[in-house]
C-alpha cells in the first residue's frame, strides 16, 4: 500500500522540528508543560486535511471487527453533534460539510464550540488519544509553556494566559506553509465530519 503524503513526509516532518523545538524551549527559561494524560486540548475544534482524514479512517480499519463497528459508531455520533452545532450557528452553516473552498473557520466559532459542546476528540479514550500515531497536525502542533489547565475551556483565564514559546510558533508557520502548498487542492472540514467522509471512500 502506497503511504500518504502526510504520512511519508508531513508528520516525520513535524515530529523532527518539534522535538527540536520543545527541546531548546526545555533547556532555556520555559518549559513546556504538555504531558501524557492532559486532555484539556482534545475538547477544542479541530479542522484536517482529507489526507489526515483519511490515516484516521485507516487506522479505524485496521482495528478488529468489533471495535471497528465502535470506532465507526462514536465518529458518526460525535459528527451528528457536530453537524447540529454548526447548523445552529449562522456563520457554520457552511462547514456542515468538507469543503474544497479553503475557507477560515472564524474564531467565534471555535470558542463557543469549546463552551457549548463540552464534547472531547471522539478518539480520547481515558486521558489518551487512542489514535496517537496518526493524529492530525493540530494536534501535533499544539504545545503550551502555560499550566496545561489554562487550556481547559472551563479555566476562568484569559485567551492570553495561555502561553507558546516563540519557537514553537516558529515551528507552527512553517509547518502552515507547507501544508498549504500539500493540500492545495483538498477537501477540509472538521475532524470527525472529515473521518466519516473519509470512512465512506477508504
Amino acid at each position: 500500500m502506497l503511504q500518504s503524503k502526510t504520512n511519508k513526509y508531513l508528520y516525520p516532518m513535524i515530529e523532527h522540528l518539534m522535538d527540536d523545538a520543545i527541546a531548546e524551549v526545555n533547556a532555556g527559561n520555559a518549559q513546556i508543560s504538555c504531558q501524557k494524560g492532559c486532555g484539556y486540548c482534545c475538547y477544542l475544534l479541530v479542522e484536517i486535511s482529507w489526507d489526515e482524514a483519511a490515516e484516521l479512517a485507516k487506522w479505524i480499519n485496521r482495528q478488529s471487527p468489533a471495535k471497528r463497528v465502535e470506532w465507526i459508531k462514536k465518529i458518526k455520533k460525535h459528527s451528528a453533534c457536530v453537524r447540529k452545532f454548526f447548523k445552529d450557528h449562522k456563520i457554520g452553516k457552511r462547514f456542515v460539510l468538507p469543503s474544497d473552498e479553503h475557507e477560515e473557520m472564524p474564531d467565534s466559532l471555535f470558542e463557543d464550540y469549546a463552551d457549548e459542546l463540552n464534547m472531547s476528540c471522539p478518539f480520547l479514550e481515558k486521558g489518551k488519544c487512542a489514535a496517537y500515531a496518526c493524529r492530525p497536525t493540530p494536534c501535533r502542533l499544539h504545545v503550551v509553556s502555560s499550566p496545561s489547565a489554562f487550556c481547559s475551556h472551563c479555566h476562568e483565564n484569559e485567551e492570553e494566559d495561555i502561553k507558546v514559546p516563540r519557537k514553537i510558533i516558529s515551528v507552527q508557520k512553517a509547518v502552515g506553509h507547507v501544508m498549504e502548498k500539500l493540500y492545495k487542492d483538498q477537501l477540509w472540514g472538521q475532524l470527525s465530519i472529515m473521518v466519516e467522509a473519509a470512512l465512506k471512500a477508504v
